[in-house]
């Protein structure tokens, strides 16, 4: 039980450390999405129009706090890590066998480590758009859901795709609630702006493509 709890404080600290290092980033990863979408909205305008907002990451994760999300999958591995111990010992299990079941826990978790990092940087940049767009409501009428289609896609994120919104958040011409991406664990999906015509602004100028 001593080596279980030695694990453990292991297990927390290192889960800690990745969380403090991967919150860190978020500052960076907000500011050069942000630049990266406002150089791709004033390139096909062909001006400087829109500008990178003031805000900052919320450090929220599908609605939860992002260090919760490293916090929680090192309990689970701890407590995964005791229970097979305890179970080997008790059934007898060689070393090698209770080792090769932990190179197999741990292949997992690397698996949902890959997972939260991916999800988290889609949390980071989805939300530096959202706060991009709505500092730019001059020029920024809503939002444009694009999902990665292919036999990975949820049905989620198929039927969002190319749905509109408003800045508020209304939908345009259905009755799909808005949804900041991403929607789920490894969800692939982004909000596109949904740039407002030269005659919504009063110019007179030919209108930019919508496939732009």
């Amino acid at each position: 039980e001593q080596m279980i709890a030695s694990v453990g404080d292991v297990v927390a600290s290192f889960y800690g450390e990745v969380s403090d290092d991967v919150f860190s980033s978020t500052t960076g990863l907000w500011q050069v999405e942000q630049l990266a979408v406002t150089g791709i909205i004033n390139g096909a305008i062909g001006a400087t129009m829109i500008k990178a907002s003031q805000g900052k990451f919320d450090g929220l994760m599908l609605g939860s706090p992002l260090k919760d999300w490293w916090r929680e999958q090192g309990a689970d591995l701890a407590f995964k890590f005791g229970g097979m111990v305890r179970t080997g010992i008790t059934n007898g299990k060689t070393n090698q066998v209770l080792a090769a079941e932990l190179v197999g826990m741990m292949d997992a978790k690397r698996t949902t480590a890959k997972a939260l990092v991916s999800t988290g940087i889609a949390s980071v940049t989805g939300a530096a758009r959202d706060d991009l767009y709505q500092s730019n409501s001059d020029l920024i009428g809503g939002y444009i859901h694009t999902s990665t289609l292919d036999f990975r896609t949820t049905n989620g994120c198929k039927v969002r795709d190319g749905k509109s919104w408003t800045l508020d958040k209304n939908p345009i011409g259905h009755d799909i609630p808005f949804a900041q991406t991403p929607l789920h664990v490894n969800c692939r999906s982004i909000l596109r702006p949904k740039i407002k015509s030269w005659a919504d602004l009063g110019i007179d100028l030919p209108e930019i493509s919508k496939d732009t």
